[in-house]
């Protein structure tokens, strides 16, 4: 019970949430790899890009693997069961980011980048289809949204 402790008091409560980047609204595919923390295991979920900012990003996807828990007990399920860095991908720009999850929903994963982004590069994504018709078709569909070794 002590490590889920830490991990929830290390995924910053609202009032110790202060935004240094300003968000851009964003509308693009992304792709998510959360790792469990007790198996050698991924899910690799696919969503949206709802915001993002040169520090982070905030994705929807109705595939998250805590879909299903308690909304009030939703921090400690997840910061039980899964490893707090994470892999974000955005397939449209070619980026690849190490990332750590900071706060979560039953939909939504807010995600912290290890190494900022670029502010052209934001800006540019966040100007990516604003009608959101742009979609991520996979060449290997298997591989996603499901639970998969890791390599």
């Amino acid at each position: 019970m002590e490590i889920i402790t830490e991990r929830i008091a290390d995924s910053t409560p609202a009032e110790k949430d202060r935004r240094l980047h300003t968000r851009m609204d964003a509308n693009c595919p992304v792709v998510l790899e959360i790792y469990l923390s007790d198996k050698a295991q991924y899910i690799s979920v696919i969503g949206r890009l709802i915001n993002i900012s040169i520090g982070g990003c905030l994705v929807a996807s109705e595939y998250l693997p805590w879909q299903n828990a308690d909304p009030g007990s939703i921090d400690e399920v997840v910061f039980s069961k899964f490893e707090s860095i994470c892999r974000v991908y955005l397939p449209w720009s070619n980026l690849h980011r190490i990332s750590t999850i900071r706060r979560v929903g039953v939909f939504t994963t807010a995600v912290k980048f290890d190494q900022p982004l670029d502010e052209k590069l934001v800006e540019n994504i966040a100007g990516m289809e604003k009608e959101g018709a742009r979609t991520f078709k996979p060449r290997n569909p298997w591989k996603y949204n499901r639970i998969l070794p890791r390599p």
